[in-house]
């Protein structure tokens, strides 16, 4: 348990946190900043693969990014970080500001509007039942559909 702030490098908490520590964990804007940085992707992946690390089985991932879904689903989709994205997620959530408090938008003005726009991430880490269940892992749990098991 984490009883007080503790300040380290998301893409290696082996020293801060040991496996399986966490029920939640929130991520607000921490994705959208590793990947506007050098090495992005490669970065993204070791950030991924501490978070499914440090998630306890069950646990949820809840990623808060201005990322559309067609982009940031792709970096979600990796088998190995053991995660299925939790139906209806992502939730899409207006970013209100002083100027435009009473806009409203609909979707056929998505590309127009996509900076308006928050985007809420559920995942859920999966528990493999049985080893055919994790030979199955190939084919991600988030391009099958698969439930939380």
């Amino acid at each position: 348990m984490c009883d007080s702030d503790v300040c380290c490098d998301v893409r290696d908490m082996k020293s801060h946190f040991e496996d399986e520590t966490f029920d939640i964990v929130i991520d607000k804007g921490l994705l959208d900043s590793v990947l506007c940085g050098t090495y992005s992707s490669q970065n993204c992946k070791k950030m991924f693969r501490e978070v499914s690390r440090v998630l306890k089985s069950k646990g949820y991932y809840i990623c808060i990014s201005y990322g559309d879904p067609d982009i940031r689903k792709g970096y979600f989709e990796v088998p190995e970080y053991d995660w299925a994205i939790m139906s209806p997620s992502p939730y899409k959530i207006f970013k209100p500001n002083i100027s435009q408090s009473d806009v409203e938008f609909d979707d056929k003005d998505k590309e127009k509007n996509k900076d308006y726009y928050h985007y809420v991430y559920v995942l859920q880490k999966v528990i493999y039942k049985s080893l055919s269940m994790q030979r199955t892992r190939l084919q991600s749990p988030l391009r099958r559909g698969c439930p939380y098991l």
